[in-house]
């Protein structure tokens, strides 16, 4: 197992303007990329309490960077993964980087016989690259 993610190329800057939100696939997953003021974040697309698609909610709170499920209203910080409103909730997150005006967004592979909790990366987000976070919610 590499604890190392591979990038891939899913989008191009100039069209996700700061503000804008796209859904994208990276390998199985269903992945939300958002623009805060510049800076670009990479999120599970999908809402854990019924499913909704994270990357048509819109984007608010007092940085700009909570999403609201355009089904129910359950809110996500784009930026952590974390519910600023429900304790323990926490979605996965995954590493961004820009290249030449490329999106790419990182995945780590997984080899035959290791688990999520094997992968379970930690700490908070730093610089302009986002730690992939598989395991359980920190405590």
């Amino acid at each position: 197992m590499t604890d190392q993610p591979r990038f891939v190329n899913v989008a191009v800057l100039a069209d996700l303007p700061p503000g804008a939100s796209v859904a994208v696939r990276v390998g199985d997953h269903s992945v939300a990329l958002f623009n805060v003021a510049g800076s670009i974040y990479a999120i599970d697309n999908i809402c854990p309490h019924a499913g909704g698609p994270l990357a048509r909610g819109a984007l608010g709170g007092p940085d700009g960077a909570v999403v609201s499920c355009p089904l129910h209203g359950w809110r996500f910080d784009v930026r952590t993964g974390r519910s600023p409103h429900l304790r323990g909730e926490l979605l996965r997150t995954f590493p961004v980087r820009v290249v030449d005006g490329a999106i790419e967004v990182g995945i780590i592979e997984v080899g035959i016989g290791d688990s999520v909790d094997q992968i379970g990366g930690a700490g908070e987000p730093t610089g302009d690259d986002l730690r992939l976070r598989m395991g359980p919610p920190e405590g």
